[in-house]
Order: structure tokens, then sequence, then C-alpha cells
């Protein structure tokens, strides 16, 4: 048998010196001491029937002897995928560097060192490193000690960061019994030190080659760096790159390296989502645990809780707790669209005086004159609406309260809207103010013509800007973005509408689910038509007359203005 296991490990010597000019083309290893488990793993990456040596410590392959075996030897098959081999280190092995080899039946070659930590079990040296009081103290003890330790001091990085090192080992506040349990943490540390600053090439060569000291060592999860989103692994090399690892990981409770690492990886995949199909899988499955939508009763009474995703869409998720905070949001928002406030029309009271529906939002009672309302008798006309346009009854209608206004003796009915522009309308008809008026949009300046009525929506609760302190003011408004700002009006009003119904175009499919609970409400109720019987063109830019007609058939349907 010996002579048997000494003429294959000849062959592998022999074939490795002749095929030297294919070494690490074709294969890779990586060795590592879990010294929580006495256990060298040998990670292979490569294909077909591999062989692996491990010599005596120090040695190379051609120490190896009929009178100096190696320690360890294995031939394995690798189907292109990492392969996992363990060696459990005997009682009272001798610690120190060995070196793993490794061979494929082409020729290619490859090789890693681990450096094993002394097997003795006296306490002394472990009670000085849980002694240490300052990080100098314990980068000199690790010096002094580097053979006993298991710690190679010639390691390029370890001498220009190892007070780094030290300093994170004692932010963990953790203490040891043994060498080997230090051996751990050191290396722990030495993983965290290491992903400051690093470019994504170093940062998945840092994840694979110390995924037993971080925790990313199952077979499930040992490429869970190589696995994440392709547009999202840019933000996390970012993420990992410029957080501070160990300040996250001494706030975890448990101090655990996967957990804050699976956080960042969260934050990264959902930043990065494109659509709200794959943010909705990210939050709802693959890190359901994270924001626990299940646990939120809002969120399990929606019908459409796909319209949380495509507003959040629209939110700047670049941390946890902003995330967090814009889901509870577009909870609450989606929500509210689909439960719109049963509290009645505000009642004129004894005096006319405004009813308060919530928040702090003050209407006028229906009844009470509207400044900019003109008289009854006042019935304009427009040069380029005719008494056959389809659209001119809400447009006299409405113009005639000072609502709407023209372009001097024209209408442009077949013109776009701005968004600034149907927020003044809407406040006009529905007669909205606001105690509330410390909004602040960063494009709507106080000396605009819209600021007032920007401040009331946006008070009133009637507009919620982009999500990124923007109101866009001056961008057309579409007819799907319409119909949400108008049901919101309205619920505003303290009117409650009859619940929505499923909408049948041929294009729904095109509605945002942001706006599908609000135009389903609206076409229920009789306030929103299709622009043909099997079309509504929600992307569309409304027009000024479809401005019109929208605005009146609200007005119509909650009775305000006696219009009719």
């Amino acid at each position: 048998m010996k002579q048997k296991i000494l003429c294959v490990i000849m062959c592998f010597i022999l074939t490795a010196g002749c095929m030297s000019a294919l070494a690490d083309s074709a294969m890779s290893v990586n060795a590592a001491y879990n010294s929580q488990t006495d256990i060298i793993e040998i990670n292979i990456e490569g294909d077909g029937l591999i062989t692996v040596i491990i010599p005596q410590k120090g040695d190379s392959l051609t120490d190896v002897s009929d009178d100096n075996l190696p320690i360890y030897y294995n031939i394995m098959k690798a189907d292109e995928r990492a392969v996992l081999l363990k060696y459990e280190l005997p009682a009272n092995f001798d610690g120190g560097t060995y070196t793993v080899f490794a061979t494929d039946e082409s020729g290619h070659t490859a090789n890693d060192s681990v450096i094993v930590p002394s097997m003795q079990t006296d306490t002394t040296l472990a009670d000085k490193l849980n002694n240490a009081a300052s990080y100098e103290e314990l980068s000199g003890i690790i010096d002094e000690n580097s053979d006993s330790l298991g710690i190679d001091t010639t390691d390029e990085y370890l001498v220009q960061n190892k007070d780094r090192i030290s300093e994170i080992i004692l932010s963990f506040d953790e203490s040891f019994e043994t060498v080997k349990d230090f051996y751990f943490l050191y290396h722990k540390a030495y993983a965290i030190a290491s992903l400051k600053g690093a470019t994504a090439d170093e940062t998945e060569k840092i994840l694979k080659e110390n995924k037993i000291y971080t925790g990313l060592d199952s077979q499930s999860d040992y490429k869970t760096y190589e696995y994440v989103a392709e547009g999202a692994k840019e933000a996390l090399d970012k993420l990992l790159a410029e957080s501070d690892f160990a300040a996250l990981i001494g706030k975890n409770e448990d101090k655990d390296f996967k957990k804050v690492y699976e956080e960042l990886r969260f934050i990264a995949e959902v930043s990065s989502s494109a659509d709200r199909h794959t943010l909705q899988k990210i939050i709802t499955e693959s890190y359901k645990d994270f924001l626990s939508p299940e646990d939120n009763s809002q969120y399990k009474a929606l019908n459409y809780p796909d319209a949380v995703f495509s507003e959040m869409l629209s939110y700047n998720l670049t941390d946890f707790d902003k995330i967090k905070s814009a889901f509870e949001n577009c909870v609450t928002d989606a929500y509210d669209n689909e439960n719109p406030p049963s509290s009645g029309r505000p009642s004129s009271g004894g005096g006319g005086g405004g009813g308060s529906v919530g928040g702090g939002i003050t209407l006028p009672a229906p009844d009470e004159k509207v400044e900019n309302e003109k008289p009854e008798e006042s019935k304009p006309t427009f040069d380029d609406v005719d008494s056959s346009h389809w659209a001119i009854s809400p447009i006299t209608a409405l113009a005639s309260k000072g609502i709407i206004n023209g372009y001097g003796s024209d209408f442009a009915p077949d013109n776009s809207i701005t968004r600034a522009e149907f927020v003044t309308i809407i406040c006009r008809a529905f007669r909205v103010t606001t105690e509330k008026t410390d909004a602040e949009f960063t494009d709507v300046s106080k000396n605009e013509w819209f600021y007032e009525y920007v401040q009331k929506a946006s008070g009133a609760g009637i507009i919620l800007g982009d999500g990124n302190g923007t109101f866009r003011p001056n961008d057309s408004i579409t007819r799907q973005d319409a119909c949400v700002i108008i049901n919101r009006a309205i619920a505003a009003y303290g009117i409650e509408l009859k619940p929505g119904k499923a909408v049948s175009f041929d294009d729904k499919n095109n509605i945002a689910l942001y706006a599908l609970s609000d135009i389903s409400i609206l076409f229920a109720n009789g306030v929103v038509k299709g622009t043909s019987d099997t079309t509504f063109e929600p992307e569309a830019q409304i027009t000024r007359a479809q401005t019109a007609q929208l605005i009146y058939n609200a007005m119509d349907n909650i009775k305000i203005l006696d219009l009719i």
C-alpha cells in the first residue's frame, strides 16, 4: 500500500514538473484552517480527476519520499464546480505552514499554503491576548508569538494594517480560552479590514478565501457573492468597500459577519432594482425577514400590493433605514388609496365654517364662497371650442367658476397640461386650504406662481412628489397620474366612493400598479372613462379638455359648487 501511494505521488510530481507551464490556467486551490473544527478545508475548482497532496510541514512536493510521506493525499473527480475536501487534523498536530498541491489529468496545477496554529492547551498566551488593553499592545503580542498563533507576519497586508486588525479584534469585545479561538477571531478581523477600499476583484477573492471566518461557508452559500444579480454587484462592492464593517458588526447583537453582509446585499439588490417585480420578490421572498411584510396588517389587507413596490421605485433606497421607511410609507399610501376616509362630507355648521379632515387638513364647507369664483352669469366662450365640441359643457362650467382659465380668447383643448397647472385646478375645484404649509420640494421656489397651490395640495396629502424631494412642476401630467391625484382630492374632501372594480381595457397592463386602484375606483364611480371603449392610454399626456371633463365628473359626482 505504501509503495502504491508513493507511486501515485511520484507520478504527480513528474506531471506537475513537466506541465508547469499550465499552472493555474484551469484550476484553483484555496486552503484554510478552521480552528473551530480542527479541519483544513480545501476548495478546488477544476475538471476531471484531480490529485490532492499535502506534504509534511514546510515541505514541497520534491521533499516527498518513501521515508517522508505526505500527511494527506486524495484523488477526486470534479465537474467544473467548486469541490470541498476536508482534512481533519489528528490530536497533537504539529502546528506550522503546510502547502496543498493539486493537479488534474491534463497537468494543470495549483497550490495554496495554510498556517495551523499551535495545538497547545496552555492558556498562558490566550490570557495575554485577552488582557491586551490597546491595539498597540495586542499587535505587539501577535508579532512576538506569530508562530504559535499561526499568523504569517510576512503578509504584506498584515504588515501595513496590523494595528487596524488589532483594533477590530478589540472592538468585538470577545474573550478566548485558547490560541485556536484567537486564530478564528483574528482571521475574521483580517477579512473585515481587507474589505475596506477593496476593488471588485479583491472583494471576490477576500470573500472566497475567508469564507470559514465570515460565515459564508456552507455549500449553498459558498458562492453567495457570485450569485448576486449582475446589476447589484457594483452596488454591493461599493457598500463593502465604503462601509465600516467592524462598526456594523459591533452593532449586531450576534456580531455576525454573515448577517451584516446579507443586510448590505439586501440594500444593494433593492437599490439596483429596475422594476417592481424584482423589488417585490426581493422584499417578500428573498429577504422576507428584513421588512417582514407578512407581519404588516395594512400590507396584508391590500388588494393590489404590487402598488407598494411601484411607488418605492421612486424613492432613494440607499440604506436600510430609508428602505424600511419607504416600504412603510408606500404601504400606508396604497392602503389609504384602497380605503378612502369614510368620515363623510365636511359640514357647513352653524356659521358655514370649514370642516377638518385629519392631519390638520382644513377644507371649506361646500357652500362656502370661493374667492376666485366668478359670477354665475359669466359664461365665457373660447374661439377654439365651439358648441359642438365634446367637452364644451365642462370647459364652460369650470371656466365660469374661475377654476380653469384659457389663453386669451382660446382654450387650447388639445394641449397637454403641466403638473403644476393640474394641481392648481384641483385646489380651486375642491377649494383646498390647509394649516400645514411646510412642504419642501427642491424644484418649487417661493417666487413661482404655483407655489401656494403646491403647498396646499402637499399639506392636504393630495400630492407626494416623486420620492426624491422634487415635484417636477413643469412636466406634463399623464392620465394615470391625474387619476391618482384627483382620487386623493376626493378622499381628502371626505367623500367615500363605492369600491373599485376591475378594469377591462385592452391596455390595462400598461397601467402602473400605483395608479391601478385609483383608476378602478374612479372608473366604478363614473368619474373617468377610457379614450375609447377598449383603451385607457394611462401613460398618455392628459389634454386640457380631458382635464376639464375629469374634474367636472368628479365635482358632479360629489355634488360640490352645484355645477349641474
